[in-house]
């Protein structure tokens, strides 16, 4: 499985958020076959009983404010060896049952293909040519000048493609996702399903502007219903901003 890490881009001060988005990984994606990089300064993972493959990735000194964020993306980009990862922001939580083979499918397509980037949320949607995957899935082009053309959402990258756009740079990830990519071609995403949503890795980010930085309800009411706590048993605060 070295054609895959899963990158998990975060720092010290959202170490609290990894509670409650490995518990819902370790369920959803019990069987995920590729190592899991979570990236910060210097934190220690929670102690979880799982089968995930987690590793730590440290850069091993304090940063200094969101600008860092591009620098330590680098630093993993680097480190690992891998022709694609796939892309997460602590932020964000699977909430439904991952199909191994369903995204396999979707990997084994963007690899044969030399796909830059495959983002599976689908919201602006793709404005280009479609291509079938199989009876189920398909993809979607975003042609160059469209609006969140690299948006920061749950994606597959070529590592080298996501790696040139941070090289060298102190960037934040809003100035990320205003970048100029046109120069990089193959960029996609998930088509529009029925209902609008990604069925091949479904998520939901916990925080939002639209929310004024705080849990959204629909989030709180799922991790009720699945009753996840902090790990050591305390309750959850949702009264803590991003």
């Amino acid at each position: 499985m070295k054609d895959l890490s899963i990158v998990i881009s975060s720092c010290n001060r959202y170490q609290y958020l990894w509670d409650i988005q490995l518990q819902l990984f370790n369920k959803y994606w019990s069987n995920c076959p590729y190592s899991i990089y979570v990236i910060s300064e210097n934190s220690t993972l929670p102690n979880i009983l799982t089968n995930l493959k987690l590793h730590n990735f440290n850069v091993g000194n304090e940063t200094v404010g969101p600008s860092d964020w591009s620098y330590m993306l680098e630093c993993a980009l680097k480190a690992i060896d891998s022709e694609y990862i796939l892309y997460i922001q602590e932020d964000y939580v699977f909430t439904d049952f991952i199909q191994q083979n369903r995204f396999q499918s979707v990997l084994n397509y963007v690899m044969s293909n030399d796909i830059n980037y495959l983002r599976f949320y689908t919201g602006p949607p793709g404005n280009g040519p479609i291509c079938n995957i199989d009876a189920t899935t398909s993809i979607r082009e975003i042609l160059p000048n469209s609006q969140w053309r690299s948006s920061l959402m749950l994606a597959l990258w070529k590592k080298d493609a996501l790696l040139s756009l941070v090289e060298g740079l102190s960037i934040t990830p809003w100035q990320f996702e205003h970048m100029n990519t046109n120069h990089l071609d193959k960029f996609y995403c998930l088509n529009l399903s029925t209902n609008d949503s990604s069925d091949v890795l479904p998520f939901l980010g916990m925080y939002g502007s639209t929310n004024g930085f705080t849990f959204y309800p629909i989030i709180i009411d799922l991790l009720e219903k699945e009753g996840v706590t902090k790990l050591d048993g305390s309750p959850i605060n949702y009264n803590i901003k991003l």
